[in-house]
């Protein structure tokens, strides 16, 4: 996956595998070149960064809002159940929060907002998601003691 500039806005490619939707093109072909994805960003919202998982990945625009799509057997998308998803699909759990960070681990996901809070959700079978337990999220939650 890339950022690219085009014209006078930034926008995302994906190419590769596709068996979950984590090329976010709105189907589950292989993409053997740069495919830009469809209808995305809407709103004419910018795109700040982009982070990939195993195989699910997450977009940042630059007003804060985290988009997310692909596998979500652990809840990595953090849309609240574990259904994946073939476009970018926003994590309502974050609105109201100025997002200004993220990461894609292998089955989890991460957040920063403009406080410094660090939300995490998805696989945590090790504790990666730093909530003191080993319970799976499918949805944002605040790492406590950051």
């Amino acid at each position: 996956m890339a950022l690219k500039k085009d014209d006078d806005k930034t926008v995302l490619y994906s190419w590769g595998t596709n068996t979950y939707g984590q090329l976010g093109l709105g189907n589950y072909d292989t993409a053997q070149t740069m495919a830009k994805v469809p209808d995305f960003p809407p709103n004419s919202e910018k795109l700040r960064s982009v982070s990939a998982g195993a195989v699910h990945a997450l977009v940042l625009t630059e007003s804060g809002k985290v988009y997310a799509w692909g596998r979500n057997n652990y809840g990595q998308l953090g849309i609240g159940n574990t259904t994946n998803k073939n476009v970018p699909t926003l994590i309502t759990a974050l609105n109201g929060k100025k997002i200004i960070s993220i990461a894609a681990g292998d089955n989890h996901s991460l957040a920063m907002d403009d406080a410094f809070n660090v939300y995490s959700w998805g696989r945590n079978n090790y504790g990666q998601l730093g909530l003191g337990n080993t319970t799976n999220r499918n949805t944002p939650t605040l790492v406590p003691d950051l």
